[in-house]
């Protein structure tokens, strides 16, 4: 929920700041490029900039899943949620350790993660529901 919140306040804030852009255009008929266009261009850009990250996290918590099959795991490993999620299947005798930490997901944003530490990779189970009931179903 927070990370759609997010996006919309970027994604909603671009065509105010565009109309502010264009508004002396509109009233004197006229467009002059001067520095306060460079600060709007720059307001814009970041604008644009934090839709898009906000757009890959929320995407990347959406698509987040864990599934327990009898002996196996499986789902999709999240180490940082504004790239591609790696999907991953193992024996729960691989796991070496389990633990909690909080995935930065931008500004003074996080989220809560599951990390399953096995001897050749470290998974992190973004944003997964129940995350201390499937952490003492791993521990069993």
């Amino acid at each position: 929920m927070q990370t759609r919140i997010t996006f919309w306040f970027y994604a909603g804030s671009i065509p105010i700041i565009i109309f502010l852009f264009l508004l002396p255009y509109f009233r004197q008929g006229s467009f002059s490029f001067g520095p306060y266009s460079l600060v709007y261009v720059a307001i814009i850009a970041f604008l644009i900039f934090g839709a898009y990250r906000a757009l890959r996290v929320m995407l990347s918590v959406k698509k987040s899943f864990c599934v327990i099959n009898g002996e196996r795991i499986s789902g999709l490993s999240t180490p940082n949620p504004y790239q591609k999620a790696i999907p991953f299947d193992i024996r729960i005798d691989e796991i070496l350790g389990i633990g909690k930490t909080t995935v930065s997901i931008g500004g003074m944003r996080t989220k809560d993660a599951l990390i399953l530490n096995t001897e050749k990779e470290k998974i992190v189970l973004l944003a997964i529901d129940r995350v201390e009931e499937l952490k003492s179903e791993l521990e069993q």
